[in-house]
């Protein structure tokens, strides 16, 4: 079982931070939206700002290295915003 607490890595739950962050929101009858906020910093050294956004919950954004570093980023600050909050954010998947 996957949760958020560090089970392996805290690399490989960022990696799936995506999947379960839809689980848990599909759960509760919502979508989760990833908008493209911008990027900041040098040509050499690009930071993607990635918003992950889900109405009447939350708007948290993640920055990385690519959009998707990015997006995997504001899963994972989303995830631990929603367990702060009490929501159940285990997942069944193995």
């Amino acid at each position: 079982e996957i949760r958020l607490s560090l089970v392996g890595s805290e690399m490989c739950i960022r990696d799936s931070s995506k999947t379960i962050l839809q689980e848990v929101i599909q759960g509760l009858g919502k979508e989760v939206d990833y908008e493209f906020i911008g990027e900041e910093g040098p040509e050499h050294n690009k930071q993607f700002v990635v918003a992950a956004v889900v109405d009447g919950l939350f708007n948290i954004k993640g920055t990385g290295h690519t959009k998707k570093s990015a997006s995997q980023n504001a899963a994972y600050a989303a995830l631990i915003e929603l367990k702060n909050k009490g929501y159940d954010i285990n997942s069944d998947k193995k």
